[in-house]
């Protein structure tokens, strides 16, 4: 502290909490920003207004989404902060904003334009524990009564004067649009929404200098691109490694949209830092090893945002390709992807609108192709970093793509996305979750420490499946993600990055490394033959639940040297205490119910067969457990100290329990917005009801959290009403529940409700065609047509079960449909050679569920759409659609 009350310091600054701009170790001091007199400040800055700048055309009650970059220039983090709006008729009332200090985040906010013409704008400053402070920053659009006008962008390709056939032109702004120019040179760009435009050009062996900017409308003519000659690279193979989720990285800035070449371990300059995605060190060397040229796509991920699959796809992953595809000797690339990064390469190669017939294969390495449990996921994300709060948070608006990897969203994506029959596809599972996460046994069954094996291979594991339009099937699995050239495998492999994981990850695996070499040679029948296949139907058993219930997570900050203790209800049977920090590291004593101390060194001593596990490396994340086979029943104390943290911490602390005092919860697949509905929570400890219990529920908006205690209604049976959000799409929402049997208890259970899109609406009766060709008196199929209403012309696309009367899915068809403004029809055809696999016999119901392919989002939700359809299953014939057909790979020498 200087004599003008200003602050200086040096040393390590990870995540700008100094306020100066800079991140990474600084060995000379350096001013502490805002920190006169030491008091704490908030500031905030408008950096960037990203899209939509003022007087943008939208239509009249149109959905878009805003962007602006703003700069935490104050000593506090936001955390909690929000986006409150101070002057306006239109946009939410308030949203949620976070940033550490120093940092330059994105804001992002859902608005509807009005439902009357005219030029509106609304106007937010942020909030904190002292109210209004900072920059104001707005959207301000003119709402018009007719359609949004579009605009079309040409010109001429060029060299030494004569047309050019074959350049990619891309055109990069309020839409993503590629076109090839023709023979003679020119080229076309139509159907183009307003805004300001960058146009790049791109053929092998030519370089056309720097790219072009229009703003539309009017029409751009004349736009041309002129090529001078370079000498032309040699032809090479090219692929592409796309990572997945980052959930330990608070930083969104390290996986920006930015593509790198793979030339030796992955480590970021100038400070050669390790860019934190464990094992593609592994994977680039051995996609060097095949003569492959090798590259990174990044993607906007992290603890505090994460974009959707859509948005990285669209965004990100199309111009890496298109950078990079000119250098491949057949212009496809081989993707080669971890994780969520499986569904960013699934969102660009099935979107019509976005693929370029660019890509050679796609590869995807423990990728939750069918989503996965939820309430699981919660609880890895919060181990994985605390600071995101996520019991707290509106997680599902400022990290949209952690809520897209749920089951309920999954099925949305797949309904929106359909495997492309000429690509080839190599879905690779594990099931070599570490002990420590043994927990999601139960939710996913075998699974490789976050993804179940089913859903790394595109089967829905139902047996747990929290998706009402599915149901609970006679078969164990059903095939959501379906296409006649994936070949799907799996093996005992770990996800990566997962702590403590015992068996190899995927790259490590020699199982794995001989698939893919075989698949990339020969993807026939007999292509990775050495591994498993997850045949439906003959699917191993399952491994024995090592928990499946969670304590509530306790989330909290220390301060160097600080002790804290707080209580856990364990109840006599296997259960794991996990903790976790978000910088540095923690220690942790647990207390058993008759007073003795639990340490790292005398677990076992004092439960038998008690073990403690720690990080052995400064590398892996700071999580340490208990793993208590039998633990004594009753009030646990656990002692957190902060013995190595830099300043101050955040800590995340539950237990995973074996236990047959359970919690289950009932509520409806999708509610319309706004709309009132009820969540029904059952208690049982075994088969036997618990009563008396105190059942919560809270649903956080961007208008407020809301807090609800349940009413018991029934022995072990407690209902309680919510309001759905006034944002369409995904929303996080809690329950807990406390109380006491033969001993006290604590549970927490984290699920999404879908709020319905408006725009969609069934404008009478569906109607039954069966399907008999051959006159046999046998249907081959069975078609139902269904007509509706649309708001607005788009693609769209449906999910439709049949099923018996108790829910059970007997067969499943997905349609796709462009529709026009107005009246339109979907028809589903169920095939008659599934129903009659399945062996049940009707009476049948059909439920389906429209989505709107841009940004799959749910449109209509309904159940049952038919119902009573009495047919037998021999009423039917035909072969099942499920089948394994691999489509012939060129190998390139």
């Amino acid at each position: 502290m200087l004599g003008d009350s200003t602050t200086r310091c040096w040393g390590w600054n990870a995540y700008g909490q100094l306020g100066d701009g800079t991140a990474g170790y600084s060995p000379a001091p350096v001013t502490v920003v805002g920190s006169g007199g030491g008091a704490a400040t908030n500031c905030a800055r408008s950096v960037a207004n990203v899209n939509y700048p003022d007087g943008s055309i939208v239509s009249l009650g149109q959905v878009f989404e805003k962007r602006w970059r703003l700069r935490n220039c104050g000593t506090t983090s936001w955390s909690g902060y929000q986006a409150a709006r101070i002057s306006g008729i239109y946009g939410p009332g308030s949203f949620p904003v976070f940033g550490a200090p120093g940092a330059t985040v994105e804001v992002v906010a859902t608005f509807t334009a009005p439902a009357t013409p005219g030029t509106y704008r609304a106007t937010y400053r942020l909030r904190g524990p002292n109210g209004l402070f900072g920059d104001p920053f707005w959207v301000e659009v003119a709402v018009r009564a007719a359609p949004l006008p579009r605009a079309t962008i040409s010109g001429r390709v060029t060299v030494a004067g004569n047309g050019l056939g074959g350049g990619l032109i891309t055109a990069v702004g309020p839409s993503l649009a590629f076109t090839l120019s023709a023979a003679d040179g020119s080229y076309r760009l139509t159907d183009l929404p307003p805004g300001r435009y960058q146009l790049t050009a791109v053929h092998q062996g030519y370089s056309f200098g720097a790219p072009r900017v229009v703003t539309l409308p009017p029409d751009a003519q004349g736009i041309d691109f002129v090529g001078q000659a370079i000498t032309p690279p040699p032809a090479r193979k090219i692929a592409i490694m796309v990572h997945g989720w980052q959930g330990f990285e608070p930083d969104p800035s390290k996986y920006n949209c930015r593509i790198e070449k793979f030339a030796g371990p992955y480590r970021r300059a100038p400070n050669d830092e390790s860019a934190g995605v464990p094992g593609w060190d592994l994977v680039g060397q051995q996609l060097i090893a095949l003569g492959y040229e090798v590259y990174l796509a990044n993607w906007t991920t992290s603890s505090w945002h994460t974009i959707t699959a859509e948005q990285a796809a669209r965004d990100c992953l199309a111009p890496q390709i298109a950078s990079v595809v000119d250098r491949d000797s057949d212009r496809k690339v081989l993707l080669v992807a971890h994780s969520m990064g499986g569904l960013v390469s699934r969102a660009y190669i099935e979107n019509p609108n976005l693929y370029r017939n660019d890509v050679e294969a796609l590869i995807t390495l423990g990728t939750p192709h069918a989503g996965v449990n939820l309430n699981t996921l919660i609880k890895i994300a919060a181990l994985l970093n605390p600071k995101t709060r996520l019991a707290a948070a509106t997680i599902c608006v400022v990290n949209p793509g952690l809520c897209q990897l749920g089951s309920d969203a999954m099925l949305l994506f797949n309904i929106a996305h359909s495997p492309r029959n000429n690509v080839p596809y190599l879905f690779i599972g594990g099931s070599g979750g570490p002990d420590v996460l043994g927990f999601v046994n139960v939710t996913e069954g075998r699974n490789d420490g976050i993804v179940g094996f089913r859903s790394a291979t595109g089967y829905q594991y139902l047996s747990v499946s929290s998706i009402p339009i599915i149901g609970r099937p006679l078969r164990d699995d059903l095939l959501v993600v379906r296409g006649t050239n994936i070949a799907r495998r799996y093996s005992d492999s770990s996800h990566g990055g997962i702590p403590f994981a015992t068996k190899p990850w995927y790259a490590n695996d020699i199982q794995v490394k001989e698939c893919v070499i075989s698949f990339l040679n020969n993807p026939l029948a007999a292509a990775c033959s050495a591994m498993r296949e997850p045949v439906l139907n003959a699917l191993p058993a399952q491994t024995p639940p090592q928990a499946s219930v969670f304590t509530p997570t306790q989330i909290g900050t220390l301060r160097t040297g600080e002790i804290i203790t707080a209580t856990l209800d364990l109840e006599g049977r296997e259960a794991t205490v996990l903790l976790s920090a978000s910088d540095g590291r923690l220690s942790l004593t647990l207390t058993t119910p008759d007073g003795r101390l639990i340490t790292p060194t005398n677990a076992g001593q004092i439960v038998p067969g008690a073990e403690y596990r720690g990080p052995v490396t400064p590398d892996e994340p700071p999580i340490v457990s208990y793993r208590l086979p039998t633990p004594p029943a009753g009030r646990w104390v656990a002692t957190i100290a902060a013995t190595d943290v830099i300043s101050e911490t955040t800590y995340a602390l539950f237990a995973a329990l074996q236990s047959e005092l359970a919690l289950e919860v009932e509520r409806p697949s999708s509610v319309a917005a706004g709309q009132s509905f009820v969540i029904q929570v059952t208690l049982r400890d075994g088969t036997t009801p618990v009563d008396g219990a105190t059942v919560s529920v809270s649903l956080p908006t961007t208008q407020g959290t809301q807090v609800v205690t349940l009413t018991q209604t029934a022995p072990g049976r407690y209902r309680g009403q919510l309001t759905a959000p006034t944002e369409a799409g995904p929303h996080l929402f809690t329950v807990t529940a406390t109380g006491h049997t033969t001993r006290p208890f604590a549970r927490q259970f984290d699920d999404l409700v879908t709020v319905q899109a408006s725009g969609v609406q069934r404008r009478g009766a569906a109607v039954v065609t069966p399907v008999d060709r051959d006159g046999n008196g046998r249907y081959e199929a069975l078609e139902i047509t269904v007509p509706y209403t649309a708001a607005t012309a788009g693609d769209y696309a449906g999910i439709a079960a049949l099923q018996n009367a108790s829910g059970q899915v007997i067969a499943l068809a997905r349609a796709q449909a462009t529709w026009g403004a107005g009246d339109n029809t979907i028809t589903y055809r169920f095939e008659g050679g599934e129903i009659l696999a399945g062996g049940v016999n009707g009476p049948y119901r059909v439920a389906a569920q429209i989505v709107k392919t841009a940004g799959s989002q749910l449109m209509a939700d309904e159940q049952p759409l038919v119902d009573g359809l009495n047919y037998q299953a021999n009423d039917f014939e035909g072969a099942t659609l499920i089948q394994r057909v691999y489509l012939p790979l060129v190998r390139r020498s």
